[in-house]
């Protein structure tokens, strides 16, 4: 399916959004992956996934990652990514599910939800330098 033509509106250059969804199996495995402009997902280690893009973006600008289910109380941590990589094995998102500052697998069943929001302008353009 081709990506939707509408509009975003933003105050960031051409803007775009991609969002998934990723459903854990045991020992937090990816049981079901679903997620247009995401060419794959795989669980790297305890609580650590690797998103595979299917094209290049200029900046990675936000990004959210919410958990659906009760059986950990998990925050998120973006630990690399390098959108903007012209071969698509680099071109990368890497997060990690902690739950007290440890890395740690969501439960089997959990449902982690993904946004994440770029910039695909060579000019990252989001607003006046305010430093």
């Amino acid at each position: 399916m081709p990506r939707a033509s509408n509009e975003v509106r933003s105050y960031f250059a051409k803007p775009a959004v991609i969002c998934a969804r990723l459903t854990a199996g045991a020992t937090g495995a990816v049981a079901k992956f679903f997620g247009y402009g995401i060419e794959s997902c795989t669980r790297d280690g305890t609580g650590i996934y690797t998103l595979v893009l299917e094209e290049p973006h200029a900046f990675l600008v936000g990004a959210s990652i919410m958990e659906v289910g009760t059986s950990a109380d998990l925050t998120f941590q973006i630990t690399a990514e390098d959108v903007d990589n012209a071969t698509k094995a680099s071109r990368v998102i890497t997060f990690v599910c902690k739950a007290a500052n440890s890395a740690t697998d969501p439960g089997s069943g959990e449902v982690l939800l993904l946004t994440f929001w770029f910039a695909d302008s060579p000019q990252l353009g989001v607003g006046v330098d305010r430093a």
